[in-house]
């Protein structure tokens, strides 16, 4: 039996065989977490540093948590998984005191509490990491690290040696060696993710909440992640790890919880969950693998590409997307997919090259012009460039089709306008309490669901997908990989951006790859995709 040497290991065995296991890695410097599992409940005999029973927790008439129960131990990554809405983002801000849960109680290292007080939560030991990080690019690593906190001197003066020592404390504790005076704007995304990481054990940590960490990194930048993880553990502290992608959660998780519609479905033992099961438990029913994909009718070219260029994000790429067909542009973070997709919606202007639409050159002045001539887009970063925030569900459901459908003569139509958008969420499963909630009262899965379906039924001929996938849950993604599909069925053209190369193998005809600005390989499905072959080109 192999360990890896600085993995955590926790094992779900009784009497001897536990004994025997445990004598193992102790051999091989294992820290264990020791379990049993004599009904599949996940029952711990180590003491819980943080437990959570029967919370509830209510929004308008709505219940979002409904008599949850929930602990992590000491020196355990945990993995936190559901559906968006499911409650995930409910208990965490009940965990740390954003949110007071309507009834239950929690108990901290021992000590009970009906609530937990947000100015508490450092000294408690309790820090979140969020997908958007929450840094300032603006200043440096140290002054993001210890923001709020800067040292002092003579009572008016910031203590600069002083904090770049205390920064450099943080970093060292996270394992890697950065320039502490850096501006956290010039790192790329992996390492302001460390940042982020250093910053939240710098108030000491014994809880720390990793929120979709792995999001918008390359492969190897993840998996530099997870020894970064993995270190902490040997330290003691706790890791609540929530992601919706589950190879991630098998390559670094001790236990699942999941939860679904408000409720806990189960808390397991990784080693004792399938990938079937996971999925099962987080959507209610099983999907197959390999079940979305389906052959269309491939026609003539829809959109052409020739000699595209804007330096330095990209420069002389040519492509031609047919009728019926899905095309992955796949790369690495920063190769210059998301630039290249806004220089074809015109939201970004190229510099040099041409675009054609159906063999006609089309010059795409703004993204309106793009709109009116068949393209949709859907944006990496929903929240500033995807929907309109503090508007209505329906509006924002409507925004491609005011123009052209409800504001004829100078007028917009209530009764169709609201008709169009109930027939556009239903169609995409959004759960939401009326069309007139404002779209960020949804859950980001909820949000990127409107972000897309704004598109059905807009008449477009080319959609363009940037990372559209990010931070959403298993069926939501699957509930786009079957918009992709369904549009290429239609006739139309779907352009796929992602970093995440598993979705792109799964949804699209063929696969370009971009590296460094370039397009530097392409792989048809019908030569069978090979994943050693694609990442190799993602590495030119």
């Amino acid at each position: 039996m192999r360990f890896r040497s600085s993995c955590t290991l926790t094992s779900v065995t009784k009497g001897r065989q536990t004994d025997r296991l445990h004598g193992q890695a102790q051999q091989l410097g294992l820290r264990t977490i020791q379990t049993f599992v004599p009904d599949g409940g996940g029952r711990l005999l180590e003491k819980p540093w943080l437990e959570m029973k029967g919370i509830v927790k209510s929004f308008r008439g709505t219940t979002a948590l409904k008599g949850i129960d929930f602990d992590i131990v000491p020196g355990e990554i945990h993995a936190l998984l559901g559906e968006n809405g499911a409650g995930k983002s409910t208990l965490i801000k009940v965990i740390t005191g954003a949110h007071r849960p309507d009834s239950g109680e929690i108990r901290i290292d021992g000590e009970s509490f009906p609530h937990i007080p947000v100015k508490e939560l450092a000294s408690l030991g309790i820090a979140v990491v969020y997908q958007d990080l929450q840094l300032a690019p603006g200043i440096s690593i140290a002054e993001n690290i210890l923001l709020g906190s800067m040292p002092s001197k003579w009572g008016f003066l910031v203590n600069r040696k002083k904090a770049q020592r205390l920064a450099e404390e943080a970093i060292a504790k996270v394992g890697v060696k950065m320039n502490a005076g850096q501006l956290v704007g010039e790192l790329k995304a992996a390492d302001q993710e460390i940042v982020a990481i250093a910053k939240a054990l710098s108030k000491n940590a014994k809880l720390l909440i990793l929120d979709e960490p792995t999001a918008l990194l390359a492969e190897d930048d993840v998996e530099r992640l997870f020894d970064i993880l993995r270190k902490l553990v040997k330290q003691g502290v706790s890791i609540l790890y929530i992601s919706h992608r589950l190879e991630e959660i098998f390559s670094i998780c001790n236990r699942i919880t999941v939860l679904r519609d408000g409720e806990k479905v189960w808390t397991r033992p990784i080693q004792d969950v399938t990938k079937d099961q996971l999925i099962e438990a987080i959507a209610g029913k099983l999907h197959a693998e390999g079940d979305l994909y389906y052959k269309t009718k491939i026609g003539q070219p829809l959109l052409q590409v020739k000699a595209l260029g804007n330096p330095p994000y990209y420069d002389n790429v040519s492509f031609e997307l047919k009728s019926g067909e899905v095309i992955g542009l796949f790369g690495l973070v920063g190769a210059g997919k998301s630039e290249l997709l806004k220089g074809i919606y015109g939201a970004m202007k190229p510099q040099t090259g041409k675009v054609y639409l159906r063999d006609q050159l089309f010059l795409s002045s703004s993204p309106r012009a793009s709109i009116d001539q068949g393209i949709g887009f859907v944006p990496e970063d929903r929240k500033t460039e995807g929907y309109l925030p503090r508007m209505p569900i329906y509006v924002n459901a409507n925004l491609p089709a005011y123009r052209r459908i409800f504001a004829r003569s100078g007028w917009i139509w209530p009764k169709a306008e609201k008709r169009r958008a109930q027939a556009l969420v239903e169609g995409f499963s959004v759960k939401l309490s009326s069309l007139e909630q404002e779209i960020d009262g949804l859950s980001g899965g909820n949000q990127q669901k409107v972000v897309v379906s704004k598109w059905i039924g807009a008449k477009i001929k080319v959609l363009l997908l940037d990372e559209p996938t990010a931070g959403i849950d298993v069926g939501a993604r699957r509930d786009i990989f079957r918009v992709a599909r369904k549009l290429a069925d239609e006739g139309k053209a779907v352009l796929y951006c992602s970093s995440y190369l598993p979705e792109i193998m799964e949804v699209a005809d063929r696969i370009l790859v971009m590296s460094e600005g370039r397009i530097t390989g392409e792989f048809d499905r019908n030569e069978r995709f090979n994943d050693d072959e694609i990442m190799k080109a993602a590495y030119q």
